[in-house]
């Protein structure tokens, strides 16, 4: 899961932008290889994972006052590999990205 979870992170380093969806990270960006191999998008019971994208308002239980908000949930549907069952694994990654204002702006007259 935390490939899945780093790839993110260095394909939004690389763009400016976090991928639209999780096949990107398996294309290459421009003329780098890709981020992950497909096998990378299986969990550990060679099953899909369920990766879910969310932006900012879609994203619950985060303030957004100066940034936009985005939030990556990754689903392993764990051993007895059925989704939705209570030995599922969740990881949900969430972070913003602040806007940053010119210095003048942010200083009192």
């Amino acid at each position: 899961m935390q490939v899945i979870i780093d790839a993110v992170s260095e394909f939004k380093n690389i763009t400016g932008n976090p991928p639209q969806s999780v096949e990107e990270l398996t294309q290459p960006i421009g003329d780098r290889e890709a981020l992950l191999k497909p096998s990378d998008l299986l969990d550990a019971w060679g099953v899909p994972f369920q990766i879910t994208l969310a932006f900012g308002a879609e994203v619950t239980g985060i303030r957004q006052d100066h940034g936009e908000k985005y939030q990556w949930d990754i689903r392993s549907s764990g051993p007895d590999k059925k989704m939705d069952t209570k030995d599922d694994i969740v990881l949900s990654h969430v972070w913003m990205h602040f806007h940053s204002y010119p210095e003048e702006s942010l200083t009192q007259p």
